[in-house]
């Protein structure tokens, strides 16, 4: 995918994409398989261009403008980058 994510806050440069991970395994007895499926940032991106269009804050957590600065406002996230998700945990898995 796109590169949209950034690695650090304060950091401007879209360096990851929002990869997904998905995954998933047979459970005994007939029971529905357990399947794990989420992106690589702290929100999809989808989530910040429908907030975008409608005016409505996000989380400061999902993004930086394109100062790296951390934001609420949607439109100014869409100029900047994303956030990893989990922290320096998520950020290694984008590695």
């Amino acid at each position: 995918s796109a590169a949209f994510v950034s690695p650090e806050n304060g950091g401007t440069k879209r360096i990851f994409g929002t990869n997904p991970f998905c995954f998933a395994w047979p459970r005994p007895d007939g029971k529905l398989p357990m399947v794990v499926d989420f992106a690589t940032a702290a929100s999809s991106r989808g989530e910040i261009v429908k907030r975008a269009s409608n005016g409505t804050p996000i989380p400061s957590e999902w993004a930086v403008d394109a100062n790296g600065m951390p934001t609420t406002d949607a439109s100014k996230a869409l100029e900047g980058a994303q956030l990893c998700f989990g922290g320096h945990k998520g950020k290694s898995i984008h590695l």
